[in-house]
């Protein structure tokens, strides 16, 4: 892997995109509803081999750190 793909790969990663979803499909266990596809490997991937370009409907998750405090936080137990 050349040092453009690894900074590609840092920045842009299905995992922690909105549009990424896990599939259950044994045979096609990646998704993205941006694209409506399923995958072996992360979309991403299939995007760059199919284009060359890096994805352009990649977006970050809405990661807000109280949604998952939740569960364990003193307020939940009372």
């Amino acid at each position: 892997m050349n040092n453009a793909s690894q900074s590609l790969s840092s920045q842009q990663n299905c995992l922690r995109c909105r549009h990424y979803y896990i599939t259950h499909d044994a045979g096609f266990m990646h998704g993205c509803r941006m694209f409506q596809m399923k995958s072996q490997r992360l979309p991403m991937l299939e995007v760059i081999a199919a284009s060359g370009k890096a994805c352009e409907g990649f977006a970050e998750k809405n990661r807000n750190k109280t949604e998952y405090a939740g569960a364990g936080s003193e307020k939940s137990r009372r």
